[in-house]
């Protein structure tokens, strides 16, 4: 009899234990941890801890797509479903977030943050413009960008329709002098870009479209040298405007022979090295210029001024 007194209390005990819900009487398993938080590129940072519930996820540029997936500490807690992320582009941050729900009905959310090593940089404009070094003007293409492109140089750069030079700026503009240019009036300059290390530029080209020629005009020619005491080493042109691409192959010297070309006193002029002066102490040579590209002449550029041989 006794014993069935006890057992009846018991159940009964029992019974109330679990209407209740008491700790260690059936009670819902609260759980909502994972156990594991796999990428299937890249790894967590920081690394992975039950407790740290948001990461970032750096991929190689290489990687367009990833899946996030977890494993959950309780076989009575459930996950949601693994999360594919596609199309995964420089400079663009996804997220990815996987959700616990424990026995309990408890939710935590793990977040990652997804993006590539390289940073997203935009070739925003170009446009022609006169560098200088120190006085002397240079022809030159800026490059502007969002961002610092760093680790851009003079190899990474290709222009068609002229032969490229130096690199020069820091910061989002980059300067690129150029030369020989090939293409006409009216036409478009090339500007393709490969990407440097953990830099993804976009666009990878732009063009610029070269404008109507400048005109171009010699305002004087003069020799040095002087009667009887200093032969004529060369002569000095002076010009309207800045003969940016000039070189000596524009311009024809008849009774001499002709050498290279530099800038001359002061950056609107050029001075061209003359030798074998075959015409009289004190008489002329012929002078005449070609059009270099960008620019035009108004009028015939044919001149003729006294040289002195020495003598």
């Amino acid at each position: 009899m006794k014993r069935i007194i006890i057992l009846s209390a018991c159940l009964a005990i029992l019974g109330l234990a679990l209407s209740c819900n008491l700790p260690g009487w059936g009670q819902p398993d609260n759980n909502a941890n994972l156990s594991s938080l796999t990428p299937s590129h890249g790894s967590l940072s920081p690394a992975f801890s039950a407790s740290i519930t948001n990461y970032i996820l750096v991929l190689d540029s290489s990687v367009s797509e990833v899946i996030i997936s977890g494993t959950p500490v309780s076989s009575s807690s459930t996950v949601s479903s693994p999360v594919t992320l596609s199309n995964i582009e420089p400079g663009i941050i996804q997220t990815a977030t996987i959700t616990v729900t424990a026995q309990s009905g408890l939710i935590k959310a793990y977040t990652i943050e997804i993006s590539h090593s390289d940073m997203a940089v935009e070739f925003t404009s170009i446009e022609f413009v006169t560098g200088y070094e120190g006085s002397v003007p240079i022809p030159v293409l800026r490059l502007s960008f969002s961002l610092d492109p760093v680790g851009l140089t003079a190899d990474h750069i290709t222009i068609t329709g002229a032969t490229k030079g130096t690199l020069s700026g820091i910061g989002r503009s980059r300067s690129i002098r150029f030369s020989d240019v090939t293409i006409g009036t009216d036409e478009s300059f090339i500007v393709a870009l490969d990407n440097p290390d953990s830099i993804f530029i976009t666009p990878s080209s732009r063009s610029y479209w070269v404008p109507n020629n400048y005109y171009l005009g010699v305002s004087s020619i003069q020799a040095d040298g002087e009667n009887g005491i200093a032969p004529t080493g060369f002569i000095e042109l002076s010009f309207n405007d800045y003969p940016m691409t000039l070189s000596s192959a524009h311009i024809t010297v008849t009774g001499a022979t002709k050498g290279a070309l530099t800038v001359g006193s002061t950056a609107l002029k050029r001075k061209l090295q003359i030798s074998n002066i075959t015409v009289g102490n004190g008489e002329k040579i012929g002078v005449s210029l070609s059009e270099p590209p960008r620019y035009r002449f108004s009028t015939i550029q044919s001149f003729e001024v006294a040289v002195w041989t020495g003598q």
